[in-house]
This record gives structure tokens, sequence and C-alpha cells, in this order.
């Protein structure tokens, strides 16, 4: 039963941790000048994937 409510908590902080790194990215992403290997829409449309997988990981959090 312990066990159990350690790898909740462990798989609980994992999603925070992969969550915080996609929003740091992204914001980043969205202050960063964009460069000659980059366009515009191509860094918009990462973000905005970026956001989708975010609203994914809450879905998947918030179903358990």
């Amino acid at each position: 039963m312990m066990l159990k409510k350690i790898k909740k908590f462990v798989l609980l902080l994992l999603v925070i941790l992969v969550i915080v790194v996609l929003f740091v990215t992204s914001y980043v992403l969205w202050i960063q000048p964009i460069d000659s290997h980059t366009s515009v829409s191509y860094t918009h449309l990462d973000v905005y994937k970026r956001q989708v997988f975010y609203l994914y990981l809450f879905y998947l959090v918030g179903g358990k």
C-alpha cells in the first residue's frame, strides 16, 4: 500500500518536472529572437504543440 503511494507521488513529481521544463522551454521560444534557422510560423507551431501537450498531461493527471 505504501509502495503504491510512493510510486504515485514520484509519478506526480515527474509530471510536474516535465511540465515545468516544457513551460520554461516554450517561454524561451516565445522571447527568443527569431534566428535564420527557424521561421516565425515554426516557432509558434512548436509552442502551440507544447501547450496542447500540457493540456493532455493535465487531463491524464486529473483523470487518474
